[in-house]
């Protein structure tokens, strides 16, 4: 295994063992909304980790924004240019 394999197996365990920790106080507390975001954002994370750790292009959220915006914009400089 390479060191960035050994490096996410690390991260993955770190992960599983905070979750076991954190998941049972949330079921206690009846948090159901807020177990399902831990959850969701720590799911997330770890692909993004995966991701970046494959070198897979990972895109920008800046992008995205560009690609909305940018038609908003070229209307309002129409519209008042």
């Amino acid at each position: 295994m390479t060191k960035k394999m050994w490096f996410v197996l690390l991260i993955g365990i770190i992960i599983i063992a905070y979750s076991v920790i954190e998941i049972p106080k949330f079921k206690k507390s009846n948090q159901k909304k807020e177990l399902w975001t831990f959850s969701s954002l720590l799911f997330v994370g770890y692909s993004f980790l995966i991701a970046q750790t494959m070198n897979a292009p990972i895109p920008n959220p800046l992008d995205l924004i560009t690609f909305v915006y940018k038609p908003v914009s070229k209307v309002l400089f129409a519209l008042l240019g």
